[in-house]
Formats: C-alpha cells, structure tokens, sequence
C-alpha cells in the first residue's frame, strides 16, 4: 500500500548515526487511502495481492486477522467486498532499516536549468519504498539539505552508489526524463569491482535481459528479454583478491543491467549479494545464464495460481495451531513474505535452476526485511499507537540493545555492518551535450585500494572462468 497511501502526521524524522550507521528513531505511523474505483466490488485480499505484491496473500490475510490493516476503523476479515467511500488504514510501529552513515555530496546545482546533481550512496534508496521511509535519499535531502521539492529520472538501486541528475522543479524533471528517456543523449559510466582476472581488451554484452520474477525484481539473460548492451573494459586488476576494477558503459537502461551481464560472462561484481551466490544460483554461479537446459522447464504461473496457493498454505499454518489462542502465541511471526510459487508476472517457462534462484533469494529477502516487517504487522490499533500522539511517536536507540523493542514487544536482530550494505558498483559520471557530471572514484575502485579484514566475506563467489 505504501505507494498509494497518504501517512497521517508525518514528523520530522529523529536521524542518529551509530557504529557507520545512520539510524531512524523508530516512531508510530499510519498508512490511510479510500477506496479507488476500481477496488470497488472486489475482496480486500484480492486487492492487497494483486495490486500490492511486495508480501504474499498469506501475509496480508495475517494483517487483516490481526486488527492491523482495518476499513472505517473496524477489523474485517479476507473476504470483506469493498465499497466506495470506505477508509483503508494500517498502523504500524515503524523501524526503518539502517544505511550506512555518511554525507550526500553535493556536485552542483544549477537554478538556471533547475536542476541538481548528488553522489547517492550505497546503502540507500532514492525514495520511499518498503520499510524505507526518512531513511532515503529524497527525504535526507528534505530535513538535512533544505531540498523541499526533488524530482528524480535516473533512480540507482538502493545497493548502487553514484552520480544521480535531479530536477527541482516539475518542469526540469519533465526536461531530463526526455532526455534520459532519448536513446544516446545521456551517455553513462559506471565502476565496479568484480571476482576474477577480467580480460585486458575492451568487451561487449549485448545480451537481452528479462525479469523473471516480479517480487523480488531479478533478471536473466533470456532470448525474449528486452535489446541490452554494455561495455566493459579493466582498469586494474588486484591480485591478492583476484578481484578486478572495470569501467562499464551501460548503452541501454535495463533493470540490473550491468549485474547481470557481468554474472552472464562469470564475472559477478564480488560482493554482489544477488547475483553472486552460489547458494541462489548454483556451481556455475549464473556463468552463461540459467535457461541453457530446456529438458527441465516449468510454466510460468499465473498470479490467481499464487494467491490460492498462499492462502491454502496459510489455512493449513492455521489448522496446525489448532486450539491454540493469540494469547498462547504472543510472538507469533506473521507468514513468509515471498509467495508460495516463484516466477509469476515473467510470462516464460523456467528452469529448474532459475526457479531455485527465485525461492532461495526471495528466503533471503524475507530474512533481511525481517528485522522491520515483523514489527510493522503486530501493532495493533489496539494496543493504543495512534500517530498523533507525540508520547507514542518516537522510541529511543538504545532500547534496541535489548532483546526486544519496548513498543512492538518483539525481538530486535542484531544491526548489519556496513559494509554488508552496499555493493561495488559506482555511477561515475552522467553526461549530454549540455553538462556533464562525475563523481570522484570510490575507495574500493582505487588501484591502491588494500582489502580490510571483511573483504574475505564479500568474495564469496569465486572466479568461474577457470
């Protein structure tokens, strides 16, 4: 619901910085928004699943059994229908995850053409998204840079760091999205770090990339996939590491673009927690894509298929508990997030490998959004957290040190180390006939660069081209 809901009495975020993390004070928030024409008529679970696919049917149907997502202020269950006019809201205790601590710099700002050029850095979305709230980089720029109107075309994924062209105004923002939106008139760089002895001579993928999975947002070389075309040559290789720094050229803008090539070619960017993980992907690592045996393929479902699959695995969780109240199980967690059937939305037959992709990433999505997703589904209206209520509105850090949150009352995973919350991928430089905008190199691109103690636990894939 988070991108069409209106939050009730937003506050100015209480921003800390902690052990290389920069941290919001966890806080109370209510997500509201009526009904839309075309939810009219329809069960409320149909349109959480449908239209909202971040969580699985089974979490949502949680939510609705909870008190936590109510119509009018009253609990409803599943199979409620929808009228015109009714008020959907959903009350959460609010614990955004952590970014790592720094800075946004500040390239330029040009008043003149409107617009405004950061470096983003890794760890952080550009905007609202899931448990991101304050801690992104639009609302950074609000509260701590003054920016009350930021307007972005060229969004980095929240792992990727770098150069990011922002307008201030509708009007520059609408400027740059045809620019951006015009083939070759902004040509983009990029730097990365990647496992193995990359080859000295410039190289060309123009393998054509397809999602194949809708929830958590990953792509393959696919030969129904969208025209795709990068550039890669080496800058350095280090052999302590056996980890090699490349200048890429992204000619098209595909989702993942340059991650994928590079795992397609078996040169994943080392510390790449997707597309690097032999776990996810197999022996080969994703080495020359995972649609190369089609004796072993499965149909693409379709959405109905994973929503009555969700619920009917909910049902049975439920009949297990059997006699068991809500007061037996006082920290029950609510279902996995990820949906039962893998790949819906990709509208191709998948492989066994990739289909063991989607299920072992999206466990591994589930883990990472636990720490705030557990939170967020058992704050009940009930329990009096009500976002207008300033007592109730802000929690303090170190309370986070115990076992348990003392509002939500459930237990608090230890803080990531920041280095766990980005990759090495950089967005060098942006530039078109009239501008042209570059960062300086990351550490970690440097031909000095020297590893630390934690690099071992980033290169975990190997190098699949011997």
């Amino acid at each position: 619901m988070q991108h069409l809901r209106k939050a009730v009495d937003d506050g100015r975020p209480d921003y800390r910085e902690e052990d290389g993390l920069r941290k919001v004070v966890p806080y109370a928030y209510t997500f509201q928004t009526y009904v839309k024409q075309r939810w009219k008529g329809r069960k409320i679970l149909e349109i959480f699943s449908t239209e909202f696919r971040d969580r699985s049917p089974a979490y949502y149907a949680f939510a609705l059994e909870q008190g936590v997502v109510r119509v009018n202020d009253g609990v409803i269950g599943p199979d409620f229908v929808l009228v015109d006019g009714q008020l959907i809201s959903n009350v959460i205790h609010r614990h955004e995850p952590p970014v790592a601590a720094g800075p946004i710099q500040i390239l330029a700002r040009d008043d003149v053409r409107g617009i405004l050029v950061v470096v983003k850095p890794g760890s952080m979305p550009v905007h609202p998204t899931g448990r991101y709230n304050h801690n992104t980089l639009l609302h950074i720029l609000k509260y701590e840079h003054g920016f009350e109107g930021v307007y972005t075309n060229n969004r980095l994924d929240r792992l990727t760091s770098g150069v990011m062209v922002c307008g201030m105004t509708p009007k520059a923002m609408s400027r740059l999205g045809e620019l951006f939106g015009t083939e070759g008139a902004v040509r983009k760089y990029y730097v990365c770090r990647v496992v193995g002895c990359f080859p000295e001579e410039q190289v060309i993928s123009e393998e054509p990339l397809l999602c194949i999975d809708r929830q958590i947002g990953i792509s393959v070389v696919h030969p129904e996939g969208r025209p795709s075309k990068t550039i890669f040559q080496r800058l350095s290789y280090h052999a302590g590491t056996d980890t090699s720094v490349l200048h890429c050229q992204p000619v098209t803008g595909r989702s993942h673009q340059i991650r994928v090539h590079l795992q397609y070619m078996g040169f994943p960017i080392a510390n790449d927690p997707v597309y690097n993980s032999t776990t996810a992907w197999g022996k080969g690592n994703g080495k020359g894509g995972v649609f190369i045996d089609a004796s072993n393929l499965g149909k693409a479902p379709t959405m109905q298929t994973a929503i009555e699959q969700s619920i009917a695995s909910h049902k049975d969780q439920q009949e297990q508990n059997g006699r068991k109240t809500k007061r037996d199980m006082p920290g029950r967690p609510p279902p996995k997030e990820g949906g039962e059937e893998p790949g819906y939305g990709s509208g191709v037959d998948l492989s066994a490998e990739a289909r063991h992709a989607i299920i072992t990433l999206r466990k591994h999505k589930d883990m990472d959004d636990r720490f705030a997703r557990e939170r967020d589904m058992t704050l009940a209206p009930s329990r009096g957290f009500v976002s207008n209520d300033n007592d109730l509105t802000k929690d303090v850090l170190h309370d986070a040190d115990g076992p348990y949150c003392v509002r939500c009352h459930l237990p608090l995973l230890p803080d990531p180390r920041p280095d766990q919350l980005f990759i090495w991928l950089h967005a060098l430089r942006y530039s078109s006939e009239d501008w042209d905008y570059s960062s300086e190199l990351p550490t970690w691109a440097r031909e000095d660069w020297q590893p630390d103690a934690n690099t071992s636990k980033h290169v975990t894939g190997g190098s699949q081209n011997e």
